[in-house]
């Protein structure tokens, strides 16, 4: 497994806060993730459409995928300070449901075999309330950011 190495300042001698540092960085995830929410919702929305889809969703829903797994990792790449490691830890989680639900939709909507051509469509998958979850985790973040 090859982990990427996230550039952070020295703990010794360096005059850069790290606890602020981490902040800055688990905030700019934060809000990349919820831009990214707009998107997800679209592509969510079009997966259940009655009509059939093109492979332009396809190519959307994987980009968004693969944007909220690309921060999902950031995620687990970044070591913060122990007192923002759950924060860290609960965001992660939240991404990475935003990641599955995602692919999940596109998977449904672009089957291998058809039997029935809208059932699994109408089994639209949404964000719902981890998509509240991940805007206020955003919220906390830059509060603490704020007063930190």
């Amino acid at each position: 497994m090859v982990r990427i190495r996230v550039w952070r300042p020295s703990r010794r001698g360096c005059p850069v806060d790290v606890h602020a540092f981490d902040l800055i960085t688990l905030d700019t995830i934060a809000k990349q993730a919820c831009e990214l929410q707009g998107a997800a919702e679209a592509v969510l929305t079009a997966c259940g459409a009655d009509h059939e889809p093109d492979a332009q969703l396809a190519r959307a829903g994987g980009r968004v995928a693969g944007e909220f797994h690309r921060l999902h990792a950031w995620l687990l790449d970044l070591d913060v300070e122990p007192p923002l490691r759950p924060l860290r830890d609960e965001l992660a989680a939240a991404i990475m449901h935003h990641c599955q639900v995602v692919h999940v939709s596109i998977r449904l909507a672009f089957p291998t075999y058809r039997i029935d051509p809208t059932g699994h469509r109408r089994t639209v998958l949404e964000l719902g309330d981890r998509g509240a979850h991940l805007r206020s985790l955003a919220a906390t973040i830059a509060r603490r950011r704020g007063d930190g």
